[in-house]
């Protein structure tokens, strides 16, 4: 249970970047891109 509920926080981890990531171009916003590339 808890590895299945790890992978669970990774996989929404990983979600959560890949739609940040995506929102991010698609807005075309350079600042939060920067912020993001220095993290």
């Amino acid at each position: 249970m808890v590895c299945f509920s790890g992978c669970i926080s990774v996989t929404s981890l990983l979600s959560f970047l890949e739609v940040y990531i995506i929102t991010c171009i698609f807005l075309n916003q350079s600042e939060q891109c920067e912020r993001f590339s220095i993290l």
